[in-house]
């Protein structure tokens, strides 16, 4: 895996005067390929998958403004790479593949809030021709399913956490918060709250008191939160109590896994 990961820098490094090539020329390439967004708004949540990659091995890299890229995690086996920042500009998420017989290099890029500096990776080595590849895998194992709406929430909540909560008492503080979450999408799913307004503020009065102390801790978590809700808000994509409630009862779930 550390030379699929080395494959793909070099695989960023070779294709990086061709990434402005246009989306119909990408999806008109036979074989496997990186679906997703090639936009964003700042703190957007970006999900992209991997498209005709049967049961391929993968390596994933970023790629940014800055030179260590952060906000991103690669799941369901490397088939999905799940990432939000508000730091803007351009990113390219570089995937290699290997089927057992061939190495497939893919770069997707992704402009979050407009055209920024051009990313600087460094240069590594050019990979061996001949790399070692990885043991087949076995007879017609199953497909993994993409990760849903819920499901990506869950993930990008606990990197998230991990991210921007330094904490010896994380874990537990996450675990606080969570049981607070859950206990007000329960009431929201019950009714109880007379407006979704309503129950946004009874979840930051519950969270408050739930992490006690450690409030100022978290701060950073509650907006980048907010932040993402209130950009789905306003594209209508968030607007029953219902959706509220998922999205709470998701992170909750993605707390609970914070180590």
């Amino acid at each position: 895996m550390k030379r699929l990961a080395e494959i793909a820098i070099f695989a960023a490094l070779a294709a990086s005067p061709a990434c402005a090539h246009s989306a119909e020329a990408k999806h008109a390439a036979a074989g496997p390929q990186i679906v997703g967004p090639e936009r964003a708004e700042p703190g957007d949540l970006v999900v992209l998958r991997l498209q005709d990659a049967g049961q391929s091995k993968t390596a994933w890299q970023a790629f940014g403004p800055t030179a260590a890229v952060t906000g991103w995690v690669a799941l369901e086996q490397g088939r999905v790479v799940v990432f939000a920042s508000r730091q803007a500009g351009v990113y390219h998420f570089a995937c290699a593949l290997w089927d057992g017989q061939q190495v497939h290099m893919l770069v997707h890029r992704l402009e979050n809030g407009g055209s920024g500096p051009a990313p600087v990776p460094p240069g590594p080595s050019p990979p061996n021709p001949n790399p070692p590849g990885p043991s087949p895998p076995g007879p017609n194992p199953p497909e993994p399913t993409p990760p849903g709406p819920e499901t990506a929430w869950r993930d990008w909540a606990r990197q998230k956490a991990t991210e921007l909560v330094q904490s010896p008492q994380r874990a537990a503080e996450a675990k606080a918060a969570a049981k607070a979450l859950r206990a007000v999408a329960a009431d929201l799913r019950a009714g109880k709250f007379s407006s979704l307004r309503a129950a946004r503020e009874a979840l930051r009065t519950a969270t408050r008191a739930a992490l006690a102390d450690a409030v100022g801790r978290w701060s950073a978590f509650s907006d980048a939160v907010d932040w993402q809700m209130d950009r789905l808000a306003e594209k209508g994509q968030l607007a029953t109590a219902e959706q509220y409630a998922g999205v709470w009862t998701a992170i909750a779930e993605g707390l609970e896994e914070v180590q």
